[in-house]
């Protein structure tokens, strides 16, 4: 009897990552197949004006949902998870409404930054906005495994901000089209959160909003902080690189990172979030076993990277000349360097969910911590190196901290099944 329920446990995960996987396969194919295009419309100091843009809203996104939405698939009352979703929604709002407030302040004081940085920085709140209030939806769906409304909302997504750079590309507004397309594909996916607040919009109440949030306090006081530094990090490259060489050599690694994080952004994190549902009910179930789903959503992740990453290892140079044209070349010669770091981060980051599970917060923030501080660190003394040497310690630097991160899982997996 347990086989059997084992076995159907089993056909359950394996069916819902399909769902997802297929879903975000097709959401992020949409953008890959039209790279080529793309990449003949704007030019690679764009495409590092994009990279600045996505970098800061990426940042900004945490503090904007203040990680509460980490603790939507942890209550076992859907009515108080509903309550972690409005909280997302006000936290959402609070700060991109702030963040508007500063920018016209810069602006009307007459502060100016760099002129690319000037003539998109109006459209950052709606960007963060936007990033946010997805997060709430995504894990809510997660939640409640609407992984076909969760597929569609991602592939509204992909096709808004292919369509809307393309168009306005080819209108000739190419100094702010892609970071439009970003805009209009993120307003497309929250379409669906509509729906849900207009369905469940009775349930939520200050009240309960500020129960969960005091409940759940650990995400915004303990994570946040760690979380914003392990996220800063991942985008220090384009801070750096933007602070030490010309915005085409951004733009060249900017569209690099964009083709190799695809798989990262999308297929990985979908195969995270069923890791982590499954840790939660292996929690609510009484059971110990975190190392089973564990072992079997790495092997999972090990054979995907296997089969993304190779072709490019080997042959990424050539691939992005001929795809996307010989502007490109140098950004196919960065995948090359990157491969390797990129298909290690890959695999280990979506198991990072381990710790909330184990308890292991602190133990979390610690690695964080060391990333962040070592990433920096590196920039900074390798900043004056050629940008290949650059990419070549930054790959060494990701294989070196990941591969630490993998066996900080497995200690607190090993602690947790021990301690019961």
């Amino acid at each position: 009897m347990s086989f059997f329920r084992r076995s159907v446990s089993d056909n359950a995960h394996v069916k819902n990552a399909f769902l997802l996987i297929m879903g975000s396969g097709m959401a992020q194919a949409i953008p890959l197949l039209f790279s080529p295009v793309l990449s003949r419309i704007y030019s690679p100091a764009h495409f590092g004006d994009l990279a600045f843009f996505t970098a800061t809203v990426a940042i900004a996104t945490m503090i904007a949902t203040g990680l509460y939405e980490l603790a939507i698939v942890l209550p076992k009352s859907d009515r108080q998870a509903f309550q972690l979703v409005g909280l997302v929604i006000v936290i959402a709002f609070a700060v991109s409404l702030t963040a508007f407030i500063i920018i016209l302040f810069l602006k009307k004081s007459g502060i100016k930054l760099h002129d690319s940085i000037d003539q998109n920085i109006i459209l950052i709140p709606l960007g963060i906005l936007f990033n946010a209030l997805f997060q709430g939806l995504n894990y809510w769906l997660n939640r409640k495994k609407g992984y076909l409304v969760l597929n569609i909302s991602r592939i509204a997504q992909s096709l808004g901000i292919v369509v809307v750079s393309i168009l306005l590309g080819w209108l000739g507004y190419r100094e702010y089209g892609l970071v439009m397309g970003y805009i209009f594909g993120g307003f497309f996916s929250i379409i669906p959160l509509v729906h849900l607040m207009l369905k469940h919009h009775s349930i939520i109440s200050l009240t309960g909003m500020k129960r969960v949030a005091l409940l759940h306090l650990n995400f915004p006081k303990l994570m946040l902080p760690t979380s914003g530094m392990n996220t800063a990090a991942g985008q220090a490259p384009v801070f750096m690189l933007r602070s030490f060489y010309d915005n085409a050599i951004v733009g060249s690694y900017g569209f690099a990172a964009r083709i190799l994080t695809a798989p990262l952004a999308i297929i990985s994190v979908a195969i995270g979030q069923i890791f982590y549902r499954n840790l939660a009910e292996v929690g609510h179930s009484g059971s110990n076993d975190l190392y089973t789903p564990f072992k079997r959503t790495a092997s999972m992740l090990l054979a995907f990277s296997i089969l993304v990453f190779t072709p490019l290892y080997f042959w990424g140079e050539s691939l992005f000349g001929w795809i996307f044209g010989k502007e490109w070349l140098e950004s196919g010669r960065f995948v090359e360097i990157l491969v390797i770091g990129t298909a290690v981060r890959f695999i280990v980051s979506p198991l990072s969910t381990v710790f909330y599970v184990t308890n292991r917060i602190k133990m979390l923030a610690l690695w964080q911590t060391i990333y962040f501080a070592s990433t920096i660190t590196m920039f900074l003394v390798a900043s004056g190196l050629p940008i290949t040497t650059l990419l070549y310690v930054y790959a060494f630097h990701e294989v070196l901290l990941y591969g630490f991160y993998f066996t900080l899982m497995l200690f607190a997996i090993k602690k947790h099944t021990i301690n019961g």
